[in-house]
């Protein structure tokens, strides 16, 4: 019995019947199963995903490269902005006219130049750095051996040294005070005074060159300037012996004790040991006729100090502003058994003590006789 092969039905091992799952060719018999199987399949979440994920996928790139192709397109039209911006001036900028010809041209005439003003620029001096540090070897060098001649007390030759060592280094602080100290020591003040006012140009706030120079200036005898110099030491320094001392002494010699004393008493403040500046201040007293109270401060001297000679002079001195030639007479006698006769009868040579040389007790104790 012979069987006729149905066109419609294609041979299930064929890849033709494979393919007739998915997609069945026109007039292919779709059976029930088949289409049943399609629509599982279109149902399936997982093939939605998987064809959402492509296509966002697709999309992306797409949009990436439309991103890229934007940025491309402006970056060239501003470098080409830029570009045209550097060359349009040359484009637009008239061109000079050429001159028909170089003979038609006049020519400036030649002027002869006045030797009077042909003055030559200096040109710029530049100095090498070699030569700075030589210059701050030597000055180094020659400082060294100043310095060691200080402190051998060879003040001549640390003048020079250091005179020479400030030449290769002018602004050098410590050279110029180390100068000036070697200028003081020669006792040659005016000297010192310009060395010590170029110390304080490059180091204003030095309390050694202020008061170096207040020195200077009281051994000069401006007493205005010592003064000052005083102060201003005093402003930044108020504990400064040196300045208070000078200062006292200033007004001292400018008769003006009532501010001697201030300073004089600072002074004996700051150091109880200074007997010196106590005597001082014992007879800024006497000066302004505080007697009572410069002898007191003469018996604290002498009790710190028994051999204060200063004391015992000036101690005689207020009992006989006191008018009690009999207690002076008495100072000078214990003066006389520690120092010996002959020194205080010295004492007496002098016109204050003009007065108790005619006392009968000062011829019973120290003879008749004015002292030769």
């Amino acid at each position: 019995m012979e069987f006729r092969n149905r066109p419609n039905a294609p041979d299930a091992a064929s890849p033709s019947s494979r393919k007739s799952t998915s997609s069945p060719a026109p007039g292919d018999r779709v059976t029930v199963q088949a289409l049943e199987r399609e629509v599982r399949r279109l149902d399936d979440p997982r093939y939605s995903t998987v064809r959402s994920r492509k296509s966002l996928r697709h999309e992306e790139r797409g949009s990436g490269k439309v991103l890229w192709l934007s940025v491309i397109a402006i970056t060239l039209a501003y470098l080409g902005f830029l570009g045209f911006s550097v060359i349009r001036p040359k484009l637009t900028a008239p061109r000079p006219a050429a001159p028909a010809d170089e003979a038609a041209i006049p020519l400036l005439p030649a002027v002869d130049s006045d030797p009077a003003l042909d003055i030559d620029t200096p040109a710029t001096e530049t100095v090498s750095a070699s030569v700075l540090i030589d210059n701050a070897r030597r000055s180094r060098n020659l400082a060294e051996e100043g310095r060691r001649a200080l402190r051998a007390r060879q003040w001549a030759q640390a003048e020079v040294k250091l005179a020479e060592a400030a030449e290769y280094a002018p602004y050098s602080y410590t050279i110029l005070f180390d100068w000036a100290t070697a200028l003081i020591e020669q006792k040659r003040w005016s000297a010192a005074r310009d060395v010590l006012v170029r110390a304080l140009e490059v180091s204003p706030e030095s309390t050694p060159a202020r008061v170096a120079l207040a020195q200077v200036f009281h051994q000069l005898r401006e007493f205005q300037n010592a003064l000052a110099m005083a102060r201003w030491t005093l402003e930044a320094e108020p504990y400064s012996e040196t300045a208070h001392q000078i200062a006292a002494e200033v007004y001292t010699s400018l008769n003006e004790f009532e501010r001697a004393i201030t300073h004089w008493q600072r002074l004996v403040s700051l150091n109880s040991n200074d007997h010196a500046a106590e005597n001082n201040l014992g007879a800024a007293y006497l000066k302004l006729g505080q007697v009572n109270q410069a002898i007191k401060t003469f018996e604290n001297v002498l009790r710190d100090e028994p051999g204060n000679s200063q004391a015992y002079y000036y101690m005689a001195l207020g009992f006989l502003a006191k008018q009690e030639p009999d207690l002076a007479v008495d100072v000078l006698t214990r003066a006389s058994l520690r120092f010996g006769r002959p020194f205080v009868l010295s004492w007496t040579k002098g016109p204050e003590f003009e007065a108790l040389r005619d006392t009968p007790v000062y011829r019973q104790h120290f003879g008749e006789a004015t002292p030769p």
